[in-house]
């Protein structure tokens, strides 16, 4: 299949204004111009949305106007980490500038290890199918009146996974080995 490509303006006008919004069939795209040379990628920021291209141009990046995001004004690729807004090809013929309707990637973010309140959620679900119904059996076969029942079980259930939780948090913390911890 052939690329589409949408003409977006006159390069030298678009030339003068160094990141802007342009349409492309249905998508924002935040078209950037530095000596002469255009960028094209999404225009929404992949941190909350922001507007890319109501951003600043600083060096070869996009700053997000809303909580200072960087990307490659050509590339996509994020100032940090392994992030990327989706990046449309660029071309310039007969002095009109022309933007490749599809992306030619699409975006991408990092996968990260979960915050330490994910793990500790997740440490709890843990604990919770190890132990089963063994803290409800045992204080039924003690006798125990059943709200009681409940609240013993639901008890062991929060300590094994405080337990099982600590090691985790304490090594996988950003603050590891602080004396925060």
């Amino acid at each position: 299949m052939e690329q589409q490509w949408q003409d977006v303006g006159s390069a030298a006008e678009l030339g003068r204004i160094a990141v802007q919004e342009v349409r492309v069939g249905k998508a924002t795209i935040a078209l950037s111009c530095r000596d002469g040379i255009f960028g094209a990628v999404s225009g929404t920021c992949l941190h909350v949305g922001g507007p890319l291209g109501q951003g600043t141009l600083e060096g070869d990046h996009l700053v997000c106007p809303w909580h200072s995001w960087r990307f490659h004004r050509v590339t996509g690729e994020a100032a940090f980490a392994d992030n990327r807004v989706a990046r449309h090809d660029v071309r310039v013929e007969n002095g009109r500038v022309l933007v490749a309707v599809e992306p030619a990637t699409k975006p991408g973010r990092a996968k990260r290890d979960p915050d330490p309140l994910a793990r500790a959620r997740g440490a709890r679900r843990q604990a919770t199918r190890a132990l089963g119904s063994a803290p409800r059996r045992l204080a039924s076969a003690l006798g125990a009146p059943k709200n009681a029942v409940a609240a013993a079980s639901a008890s062991m259930q929060r300590a094994a996974a405080i337990v099982r939780l600590l090691p985790s948090v304490r090594q996988g913390s950003p603050d590891a080995g602080s004396s925060r911890w």
